[in-house]
């Protein structure tokens, strides 16, 4: 990993978690200590780190269904300072406030069925401005 977005060699290399296929890789500032680190993610358990050398690995935590087919998200849903996770699939939004085990305390649907949308960017807007996103979906679905 790169502390810029520029060409160069790697600031950070490590290894984190056991080496069997399909891991996500997350990130997100878990501590709001205003650095981002990195966590991993793999059928619905989460394993989330406050480091940047693939120690300090916390206590692994389920949220969500075991199938495949969900994206690892992150983000501040409702502006407390700390990203959280959540979930994506198939237009299917289900989001966190806690880095802990248990059911969502946000959903949605947004997006397009049957697409190969890849989320980009993590979130920091809170609870409110989710909800007005979730409005104008209504009021002007998207297109293909």
């Amino acid at each position: 990993m790169r502390d810029t977005n520029n060409e160069g060699a790697a600031d950070y290399n490590f290894r984190m978690g056991i080496q069997v296929a399909d891991w996500q890789a997350i990130a997100g500032d878990w501590d709001a200590s205003g650095s981002d680190t990195v966590g991993i993610f793999r059928q619905g358990r989460f394993y989330l780190s406050n480091n940047l050398d693939g120690t300090g690995l916390g206590s692994p935590f389920q949220f969500g269904p075991i199938q495949s087919g969900w994206q690892a998200i992150a983000g501040d849903w409702n502006a407390d300072g700390t990203m959280t996770i959540g979930l994506y699939n198939q237009s299917i939004w289900r989001l966190r406030n806690t880095n802990t085990a248990g059911g969502s305390d946000i959903g949605f649907n947004f997006g397009i069925q049957g697409t190969d949308w890849q989320l980009l960017a993590s979130y920091r807007g809170g609870e409110q401005a989710l909800a007005m996103m979730a409005q104008s979906i209504v009021d002007t679905p998207l297109s293909s």
